[in-house]
């Protein structure tokens, strides 16, 4: 009983640390308050016309600066519709061949 409470009291005393560790971690790299945190944002906002010739930076953005990161975006997207049209027509049928 009394090695199952000391048991017991490590592990929570690990995992409050190993937490702690992770907190502070992450936490490390943060902007100081108040500045941008958005570093590449300003890059974005002074540079799209001169990289890509784009007046309108939100397309410049999506296309060009994150173009395989909308790309996947959008298999994702078209997987889950392909999805739900093959779960809706499986339910669809089974439902009319019960019905006869």
């Amino acid at each position: 009983m009394r090695e199952e409470k000391i048991l017991r009291i490590t592990g929570i005393i690990a995992i409050i640390l190993v937490t702690y560790f992770l907190i502070l971690t992450v936490t490390y790299d943060f902007p100081t308050f108040g500045l941008p945190v958005q570093r590449v944002g300003q890059y974005y906002i002074e540079n799209t016309l001169k990289d890509i010739g784009a007046w309108n930076a939100v397309c410049a953005i999506v296309w060009d600066y994150r173009g395989y990161d909308t790309l996947g975006e959008t298999l994702v997207l078209f997987t889950a519709v392909i999805v739900v049209v093959v779960v809706f027509k499986v339910g669809l049928r089974e439902r009319n061949e019960h019905n006869r």
